[in-house]
């Protein structure tokens, strides 16, 4: 028994966000539903508050005035400065080529922006990773929809990719002074849930995709393009700040199966106490140490990916570099605990930002029909099925991925 809780724990949730490649052949499904579009009003704090807003599942918004005033663009946060890495000439030997840093809330944070010279009128679109992959999960995807005419970012979450990655317990002393005294945060997840990069990904809008070359956030929406965990980062955004988001392309977003309200009630204190035994005791460090290797990453990667050929040395190393950055682990263990927060179906239940699903018709985590059946809310206009593709379309058969994009956007974001 143990060893079946141990390898449910292992698959879907130290594999969660791998992968991508390139496929074959691919039809395209579009199941068209209503959707309440339209622009909302929203208002950004500075930091979110990590209480449940009463009334609503929690980390759906904000749930305290107190955590930041309205205060525009900067809020209550340390104005960041953005810096750019220095090019190399091998992506697969020097992982920062391209990369550029932007500091928030003291931290570093690595993003790579694409087409920033097509001039303030091109709509801007960020892409978001999944759970253990990186700004470079995109690397097939922003190049061409800057050659395209968009103006494209593709950020690494806080603990993600290359950027910084502190300590789960260190959230109140990292936000100390900008989180009022009397905000709690709840563990374990303070630092790494929905909550933080949602906050994250609207600093950024306001701060770099947004900055004094191409007008203000207020006045225009961002689209969001991801895959896996990166959707209900994505969706989290759009729901807790929804002046900054125009439209979603979520590529097999995340269902979050080991959610607790997925698990039988016998089961879930055998999960609750097996999460605790790997974040808080030397196995998890023995668990991290047995993934953190070429042979088990690409292992993970081809039960991803459903073309096992996509899986090559260089997405392994995509994979695998960032894992082996200092905290990494801290990040892997403690995120694999979060078995609280919201489901996607709570948060496209509240939600009113057009949302179109891309699936990889081959996903052995997230089957194609869970997805088809999310179409049943108002703010999904449809679903995109590419066949022969798995977790990560977008990587995995970029060209159909890239196609069935830039129809949403000339839809949704088209070019002047």
């Amino acid at each position: 028994r143990r060893g079946r809780l141990r390898a449910r724990m292992a698959s879907p949730v130290a594999t969660a966000a791998v992968a991508r490649g390139t496929s074959a052949v691919c039809a395209t499904e579009r199941v068209h539903g209503v959707c309440g579009r339209g622009r909302r009003g929203g208002r950004v704090v500075s930091l979110p508050c990590w209480r449940p807003a009463q009334g609503t599942p929690q980390g759906l918004r904000p749930a305290c005035p107190s955590v930041g005033r309205v205060t525009g663009r900067r809020g209550l946060r340390v104005r960041n400065s953005v810096s750019e890495a220095p090019g190399v000439a091998s992506t697969r030997n020097s992982p920062l080529q391209g990369r550029k840093s932007w500091v928030w809330n003291g931290m570093t944070v690595k993003y790579q922006a694409f087409g920033e010279d097509n001039g303030p009128d091109a709509p801007p679109v960020l892409l978001v990773h999944g759970f253990g992959a990186s700004s470079d999960h995109f690397r097939q995807n922003g190049p061409v929809l800057a050659a395209e005419g968009y103006r494209c970012y593709s950020i690494d979450l806080l603990g993600y990719g290359f950027s910084d990655k502190p300590a789960p317990s260190d959230s109140a002393t990292l936000f100390k002074g900008v989180v009022p005294a009397n905000v709690t945060f709840p563990t374990p997840n303070r630092l790494y849930g929905f909550e933080t990069w949602s906050q994250q990904m609207t600093d950024f809008i306001n701060e770099v995709v947004w900055d004094e070359r191409y007008g203000q956030a207020d006045e225009n929406g961002v689209v969001l393009v991801s895959n896996s965990i990166g959707g209900m980062v994505a969706l989290q955004t759009a729901v807790s700040f929804p002046s900054t988001v125009k439209a979603m392309y979520l590529f097999n977003v995340s269902l979050r199966k080991l959610h607790i309200n997925n698990q039988q009630p016998l089961i879930r204190p055998l999960v609750r106490n097996f999460q605790t035994f790997l974040r808080e005791g030397g196995a998890g460090q023995l668990f991290f140490s047995s993934l953190a290797k070429a042979r088990p990453v690409k292992n993970v990667l081809k039960e991803a990916y459903h073309d096992p050929d996509t899986v090559t040395d260089e997405l392994v190393d995509l994979f695998l570099q960032p894992g082996l950055e200092p905290g990494a682990v801290d990040v892997f263990l403690d995120f694999i605990s979060y078995s609280s927060g919201p489901m996607v179906e709570e948060l496209l239940a509240v939600n009113t930002t057009p949302v179109t699903l891309g699936w990889g018709a081959k996903d052995p985590w997230e089957k194609v029909e869970w997805g088809r059946a999310l179409t049943r809310f108002d703010c999904v206009t449809g679903i995109d099925v590419i066949e022969g593709a798995g977790h990560c379309p977008q990587d995995e058969d970029p060209r159909r991925a890239n196609e069935a994009v830039l129809r949403f956007l000339q839809e949704h974001a088209p070019l002047a």
